[in-house]
């Protein structure tokens, strides 16, 4: 398989990161191993290895121990076997080692958490989808996030020009070789935060704020400007390239979100809000021929239906 800087993610991609979910999900009780789930992907361990954590947010064998332990959670409320059993059963090799990664990923010990039952909030398998842009996004966490300071030099661009310029991804590169080591106080120094505004009807212009997050006393360097983010819920989606950070430019970006508006949103209970997202890019896990990013969009839970109206009311 090819895997230059030029090859994006195609849907065998796809195929094969379903492939191995499929796979997982019906092999929880044996063994599995990062070399026997990169041979069922085609892909290379280490290949598959970095697309799978940018994907999923963890490494792909803490994926597979946690799925298990999700899964042993309910043979546990069901009685099935003692604590020593579960461990043999999902591959833990010790009942101690089985009670530690449990206790960690539920806040119980097995025997306590047998002992008085209770509902347990587990994660569901990941699940991926293809995008127009040749990448690939992983369905959202929901995050609840504090308030968080940028510092950074806003541009105002029509949409056609980037798109023909790539206005945006210039500013980004300038801004990183240029600004970035003048700012003081930065949270992240690696971490490139985008912060995107959609066009204003009245001037018909977009704004991007490439920046970095700052601690709040962060002074403010000539020429560049602070923006707060308040506190409030975000869908948290987990993009991945076979493509350099520079080429996430603001049409592939713009493609992204039609994705998540246009695809994903009818499917789903919450509502986004298009005011404004962040784009951030850790740029130590990217490299020439890959890139991982977060896009963050501000979301609300479905509006609760009210109680019927009184039909007597006048």
């Amino acid at each position: 398989m090819n895997l230059s800087c030029d090859t994006p993610i195609t849907r065998d991609a796809l195929d094969a990161i379903r492939r191995v979910l499929g796979h997982i999900e019906a092999q929880l009780t044996s063994p599995l191993s990062l070399t026997d789930l990169a041979a069922v992907a085609a892909y290379s361990p280490f290949h598959f290895h970095r697309l799978f954590g940018a994907l999923a947010g963890v490494p792909l064998m803490s994926y597979v121990r946690n799925r298990k332990l999700d899964e042993s959670l309910v043979d546990l409320l069901n009685g099935k076997g003692s604590v020593l059993d579960l461990a043999l059963r999902y591959g833990f090799g010790f009942e101690q080692s089985y009670a530690r990664a449990f206790t960690r990923r539920f806040g119980e010990t097995p025997a306590r958490l047998r002992r008085n039952p209770k509902a347990i909030q587990i994660a569901g398998p990941l699940v991926v989808r293809e995008t127009p842009g040749g990448g690939l996004l992983a369905d959202p966490s929901f995050v609840v996030c504090p308030q968080r300071m940028l510092i950074g030099r806003a541009i105002h661009l029509a949409l056609s020009e980037d798109l023909q310029d790539g206005l945006a991804n210039s500013a980004g590169r300038a801004f990183m070789e240029r600004d970035a080591p003048r700012i003081r106080g930065s949270v992240a120094p690696d971490v490139y935060i985008g912060l995107v505004k959609p066009v204003n009807p009245l001037t018909g212009l977009a704004t991007y704020v490439p920046a970095l997050e700052v601690r709040p006393d962060a002074p403010i360097p000539a020429g560049l400007e602070r923006h707060r983010i308040p506190a409030r819920r975000f869908a948290v989606f987990r993009y991945a390239g076979w493509h350099p950070p520079e080429a996430l430019d603001l049409a592939r970006l713009t493609q992204l979100l039609d994705f998540i508006f246009l695809q994903w949103l009818p499917q789903s209970a919450w509502r986004l809000d298009t005011t404004f997202h962040l784009e951030s890019i850790d740029l130590r896990r990217c490299a020439a021929d890959f890139t991982e990013a977060l896009l963050y969009v501000p979301a609300a839970p479905p509006p609760q239906a009210g109680p019927p109206a009184d039909s007597r009311a006048a």
